[in-house]
């Protein structure tokens, strides 16, 4: 019991143990063909952390802003909501749509899209939660080029950079739960050196065949 208790405290002294699973992205362009080449650059600099459909060259391509090749998406009903979605996104006037992001997101099978966009040789971009079907607290906009800041904001909006900054400092969180658990063990120890000792006094030997 004391064993099960120790594993069990252990696991919930993990950071991040409810939330281990790191968020799948998808890059989508917003803006017009100058948007293109700095979706795609940052594509690759996010590569590690796209996901679904998106890691697809062909359907990233189409979510970057390239000119559709049909032979790229799914086939049947899956191809054609994604390709009706992606241009609801891209020409919607404003905000795009959350149902139609949500719908994009979950199609895509991923759980989070970066909308990205360029005007006026600035790059803008905001993360979208497909779960939560809403947008990250604050944006980015910056310099066009600055995608290493815009991978640091991704993984700080998707509260990836703050796991991270947890799991450096293991042995540092939830003293609590350590000493917890020190406590239990130590207690595991004391309870099995006190038990009785019932093959004491009597000689017993056991057969076995």
């Amino acid at each position: 019991m004391a064993a099960r208790l120790i594993t069990l405290l252990l696991i919930l002294a993990l950071p991040g143990a409810a939330h281990a699973r790191k968020g799948s992205l998808a890059l989508i362009n917003l803006g017009k063909e100058e948007s293109v080449e700095a979706t795609r650059e940052a594509n690759a600099l996010l590569k590690k952390h796209v996901g679904g459909w998106a890691r697809q060259a062909g359907i990233a391509d189409f979510l970057a802003g390239a000119p559709l090749k049909p032979e790229t998406l799914p086939e049947g009903a899956a191809g054609e909501d994604l390709e009706r979605l992606v241009l609801a996104v891209r020409e919607a006037t404003g905000t795009p749509d959350t149902g139609d992001l949500g719908n994009l997101g979950q199609l895509l099978g991923v759980d989070y899209l970066l909308l990205v966009k360029v005007n006026k040789q600035r790059l803008s971009a905001q993360l979208f939660s497909v779960p939560a079907r809403s947008f990250g607290p604050r944006g980015f906009e910056d310099k066009l080029g600055a995608t290493q800041r815009l991978k640091a904001y991704v993984l700080d909006q998707s509260g990836q950079k703050a796991a991270a900054e947890k799991k450096k400092g293991l042995f540092g969180k939830r003293w609590w739960i350590w000493a917890v658990a020190g406590a239990v063990a130590v207690a595991g120890v004391v309870l099995i050196f006190t038990l009785p000792d019932d093959t004491a006094g009597d000689l017993k030997i056991r057969v076995t065949r």
